[in-house]
């Protein structure tokens, strides 16, 4: 967000530029989604409740979310995103890391289909 504020194209910062605006708007608002998912998932967790879906959910939902943001954030910085100037570039690729480790997406797509299905006999 500071870099949105900060830079400046056709003499004013891109920020106030709808397609980074919206962009920005839809960063924040999957990261609050993501928050939820896990905090939701940890209370149930907490609770004693069955919670493996809730986790699967979260995992998956903020891993996937992370490729999202990482990938506009890179196109909001542009060609500086790929500098050693900004951390940008590290946090984009690290981001592919996130749906492999600790069980990759499609694993997790697996516990919660598994966790919806089971009861009914699939």
């Amino acid at each position: 967000m500071s870099y949105a504020a900060e830079r400046k194209q056709f003499g004013q910062p891109i920020g106030k530029f709808q397609g980074v605006g919206f962009q920005i708007a839809d960063m924040i608002t999957e990261i609050d989604a993501a928050d939820w998912l896990t905090l939701s998932a940890a209370w149930r967790l907490d609770q004693g409740l069955p919670s493996n879906r809730e986790i699967a959910s979260a995992k998956l939902y903020a891993s996937e979310m992370l490729a999202r943001v990482t990938d506009a954030t890179l196109q909001i910085f542009g060609g500086m995103g790929l500098m050693d100037d900004f951390p940008v570039e590290r946090f984009w690729r690290d981001a592919r890391v996130e749906r492999i480790w600790d069980g990759t997406s499609e694993i997790q797509r697996h516990i919660i289909s598994r966790d919806l299905l089971r009861p009914l006999g699939a």
